[in-house]
Formats: structure tokens, sequence, C-alpha cells
């Protein structure tokens, strides 16, 4: 069923509004609850972990979002742990058969409040075949400069001999990469 403003009317039914063949939000949404959408099916895989992909028979090109893993916060005063990189992209060519190699890149340790302090470390880089996203950078640790990375970890602050602002940094978060294809 097709939404001709608030009659319903047959799928693809010219309207004033909207052309043949042309499909507002309105038919989206009324085409997948009848499950009517015309011909346009896709598959989402997502990879929380590294592994191998197989691409599918039929599938040439996908669309992709790749993130890696985020940088782990400064101990002792330090800064926050900098964001994984991350690449977005369409049209990625793919060959049907082919395997394509995944990393999830793990998110950086977080540093220790021990003496002065130590950084976060980096987070690790997430890869889809070509396409690689750079991890965060590590937080600084007491009055040091953050890492850099896909995105740079913050400075950690000076203590000046304040007493109770010691702790150990928080680790990054894992990297995820999500491949959709049309079928």
């Amino acid at each position: 069923m097709r939404s001709n403003g608030n009659i319903l009317g047959k799928v693809n039914t010219p309207t004033s509004s909207v052309a043949s063949g042309r499909w507002n939000i309105d038919d989206l949404f009324l085409s997948t609850l009848s499950g009517s959408w015309p011909g346009l099916r896709y598959v989402v895989q997502t990879f929380t972990a590294s592994g191998t992909w197989t691409c599918p028979a039929g599938v040439t090109e996908v669309e992709y979002l790749v993130i890696a893993g985020g940088g782990g916060a400064g101990g002792r005063q330090g800064g926050g742990g900098g964001a994984g990189g991350f690449r977005a992209g369409t049209g990625f060519s793919v060959t049907p058969g082919a395997d394509y190699v995944i990393t999830v890149g793990a998110g950086g340790a977080g540093g220790s409040a021990a003496s002065l302090g130590s950084p976060g470390t980096n987070g690790q880089n997430s890869i889809f075949s070509t396409i690689t996203s750079a991890g965060g950078g590590g937080g600084g640790h007491t009055n040091t400069s953050g890492l850099s990375g896909g995105s740079g970890g913050g400075g950690g602050s000076h203590p000046d001999n304040v007493a109770g602002y010691a702790g150990n940094g928080g680790s990054g978060g894992s990297g995820i990469v999500i491949i959709k294809l049309n079928q």
C-alpha cells in the first residue's frame, strides 16, 4: 500500500505530490509495514571482534563504517583518552567469494595513579580490507600532554601538591566494524 495524503492507494500510484516511482518517508514506513518495498533488500553485518568476512555471491560493492578503539585515560589527575577515529563510505568495490580481513581495535588501557601517574595507552586501529581508522590517543598524566591518535588524548593537570586527587585512568572503549550490502 502507498500513502496518497490521507488515503491509502496502490503501490507506485502517482499523486499530485509524489511522482510515479518515487517514494517519500510515509511510503517507506507503510511499505515496510506491509512488506512491499520494491526490490530493495540490504544486510548489515556488525563485527565487535576481529575475523574474516566473505563477500556473498552477487555483491560487488558495500557501505562501511570502521571505528577504532578509544584511548585510555591518564592516571593521577590525567586527561581523558581520545575517541577512536572513524571512516565511513559507500561504493567500496568487493569481489564475490573473496575473504576480507576485519580487525577490531581494542580500547587503550588506563594509566596508573602510582607516583606521578602514567599516561593511558592509545586505542588500537580498526581495519576493513584497505580501510584503516586510527586508535584514539591515550590521556596524559600529571602535567603532561596527551598522546596522538585518531583523536588526541587530553592533557593531565598540575597537582599543586593537592592530596586526594590520585586515581587510575579508565580504559578506552573497543572499536567496531559495520558492513552494509545491498542484495
